[in-house]
């Protein structure tokens, strides 16, 4: 149930708000169900195990002394001894199951050393910047953190800040539970004993505490798969993103590049932020020191082909100019673009551009330098739109929902072989609903000229509450560059979201039908109990019409045998006063 209720909670936009309460509510009563169902045909089982380890008894019993049956004074349930040989049998799986503990092995934190940063910038050929800045080996002794024994078995103890960014740093399964927190929270994930790991990853909650100056509260403990236990600690009160932040960034070094960043300027953005022990490889090697990590995706520019000067601070919106911090270690600045570009550099050999990667470096650790500026060529992708849209957005069961996909030309120039394609949904979202017509839709066109569009649509019935969640449209299309060059360009749209509500009867009357194929489960002990008691019953009067049958038998003594005397005969005639002769 946990794992049902933590995405909830930590995508939620507010506790009171009642799209999540009423998805929360139907989690419930979903989870009830199966709980009631495990836990009434667990019950079931350990009682029939039980009486049918009384009845073996019995019939060892009666096999050993030999006696047709047991006197009701004489109960075998009523023998300690044999009682409690059976329980023990009946626990002997229990015990045999052998307990597998881990200890962490003492550790010592390393000294800290000057840390580094990296900038990294990638332009891809949609014109959308995409920027990541890492600083490693933090030492943030004097902001109240301190990497101490606590951190030892932690994969990650990270404060992060996630401002719908889906592409968190990082990969497997650690990656994949930091997506889905869209809140500010604290995340440990500590492989061990998880009596131990529990006073530990408390321990790091109080120094984030008292280095944030936000009080914390345990959301969620949860074992993962066997691989360790994650807790999530969600701040108290509740911090927006942009205030989360803000606290995040205070902690770090006040001339790093972390205050190129205007707060102000990426709150509408899609970003993702961490600081503390985060997964983070450089070079191939893991860093285990505290770090910060910090991934914005910015909006799509668009460019021409031909020659473009491109300004970090003005393309990234940055508030100062970039430069390097005389206490880092490192500090490097690069570039990325798409394979095949050609750049040329001046001010070889710094900065440099790497022909075989397609990127641009420039090293400013030990002198300050002006912005990062470069000339090129390079012909970006035209200003086409694709939009999926579901109109209306929300409804209540029953809703019948048009789905529009978009696609624009704002540019003045054609594109050609225009091919679009939308899975609709998921398998599991389109269990629940009706979509018509059903399946991928797609939608060709040999030319898009500017200022036109081309659509495609198709409606989607809710059948169950809840929020349902749409793929996205993807559209090709090829354009040729002022130099002949054909390119072909892929874009997208974001997911799309319907949601679907309904009252609190239609929620538990839709439960059984939603929690298919689970939901059969709740047949088994209203089907197998009658059953099994009517057996019980008729079991039971059976055996008591027997024992009264056999006490009657032993019990009662036979009835004494009556004499039966010779009548004398009748002659008509005597002196009985009743019966006086006739005269």
């Amino acid at each position: 149930m946990a794992t049902d209720l933590l995405p909830l909670f930590l995508q939620a936009s507010s506790p009171t708000d009642p799209a999540f309460i009423q998805s929360v509510a139907l989690t419930l009563a979903r989870n009830a169900g199966l709980i009631f169902a495990i836990v009434t045909i667990s019950g079931r089982a350990a009682s029939l195990i039980w009486l049918g380890g009384i009845d073996l008894a019995k019939y060892v019993f009666v096999l050993i002394h030999g006696k047709p049956g047991l006197k009701e004074n004489r109960n075998i349930v009523d023998r300690p001894v044999l009682k409690t040989a059976v329980i023990l049998l009946m626990l002997l799986p229990i015990f045999a199951i052998p307990h597998i503990s881990t200890t962490s092995p003492p550790f010592q934190a390393p000294i800290p050393g000057p840390y580094e940063q990296r900038l990294d910038v990638t332009l891809s050929m949609l014109g959308a910047p995409n920027m990541s800045l890492q600083l490693t080996n933090l030492d943030l002794s004097s902001k109240g953190l301190v990497e101490d024994n606590n951190y030892a078995g932690a994969n990650v103890a990270a404060f992060i800040v996630n401002n719908n960014d889906s592409q968190a740093f990082g990969n497997g399964q650690q990656s994949q539970m930091l997506q889905i927190i869209s809140q500010p929270a604290l995340v440990t994930f500590y492989s061990g004993d998880p009596k131990t790991t529990a006073a530990e990853s408390a321990a790091v909650e109080a120094q984030f505490s008292q280095a944030l100056g936000v009080p914390f509260t345990t959301i969620f403990s949860l074992p993962m798969g066997g691989q360790g236990t994650a807790t999530i600690y969600a701040p108290n009160p509740e911090l927006s993103n942009y205030d989360a932040l803000t606290k995040l960034m205070a902690l770090l070094p006040s001339q790093s590049f972390s205050n190129l960043i205007n707060r102000a300027n990426i709150q509408n953005m899609k970003y993702f932020a961490a600081i503390g022990v985060v997964p983070i490889t450089v070079n191939g090697v893991q860093i285990t020191g505290f770090s910060f990590d910090m991934n914005v995706q910015f909006p799509r520019q668009y460019f021409k082909g031909g020659v473009h000067q491109l300004d970090l601070k003005t393309l990234l919106g940055f508030q100062n100019n970039i430069l390097g911090d005389p206490a880092a270690n490192a500090s490097i600045v690069s570039m990325s673009f798409q394979p095949g570009t050609v750049l040329y550099s001046p001010l070889f050999p710094n900065p440099v551009y790497n022909n075989a990667t397609s990127t641009y470096y420039l090293n400013v650790t030990s002198s300050s330098q002006p912005d990062f500026v470069a000339n090129f060529n390079y012909p970006f992708a035209p200003d086409i739109v694709i939009q999926k849209t579901s109109t209306p957005a929300s409804g209540p069961v029953g809703t019948t929902h048009i789905v529009v996909v978009t696609i624009q030309n704002l540019d003045n120039v054609t594109v050609t072989s225009l091919n679009a394609n939308d899975p609709q949904t998921s398998s599991n979202y389109a269990q629940t609903l009706q979509l018509s017509p059903n399946g991928a839709q797609a939608i060709q066109a040999a030319i898009l000229t500017p200022g036109n569009s081309v659509t495609l649509s198709y409606t989607v019935t809710t059948v169950s509450s809840g929020v349902y969640v749409l793929s996205p449209a993807i559209a090709s299309l090829l354009w040729t560059a002022p130099n002949g060059t054909k390119i072909t360009y892929t874009i997208s749209t974001d997911p799309t979201e319907i949601t679907s509500l309904a009252g609190p009867i239609t929620q538990f009357t839709r439960t059984f039908t939603d929690f298919q194929p689970y939901s059969y489960l709740l047949l088994i002990p209203l089907l197998l109990t009658p059953v099994i008691e009517t057996y019980r019953l008729v079991k039971r009067r059976a055996r008591r019409k027997k024992e009264k049958e056999m006490q009657s038998f032993y019990a009662a003594p036979p009835p004494p045998p009556q004499q039966n005397l010779p009548k004398a005969p009748d002659t008509g005639t005597g002196s009985n006063p009743n019966n006086p002769p006739p005269s």
